[in-house]
């Protein structure tokens, strides 16, 4: 039916990705706008590349909530799961 008015239909997965990255925008900008929530992005494939660093980042924000040992914490990373996916 799209075809025959002239445009292209767009693959349920490529809809799926489009709607969460909007999602994802609107849910950052709301608590970045908000003034009442301090949040911490940490970007997953940096987590997974470097734990130590995102695991420090982490620490440093929630000060003395988070406990645990650095190293036992960042060895909890396993990026051989990272882009896991179950087969078929």
């Amino acid at each position: 039916m799209l075809q025959n008015r002239g445009a292209q239909p767009v693959s349920e997965k490529a809809h799926l990705i489009a709607t969460q990255e909007k999602h994802v925008g609107q849910m950052l900008a709301t608590l970045r706008a908000s003034g009442r929530v301090e949040f911490l992005e940490v970007d997953f494939p940096s987590l997974v590349s470097d734990p130590e660093t995102s695991i420090g980042r982490v620490r440093r924000f929630l000060g003395d909530a988070m406990t645990g040992n650095l190293e036992t914490l960042a060895a909890m990373v396993r990026p051989e799961l990272y882009r896991n996916r179950a087969q078929p």
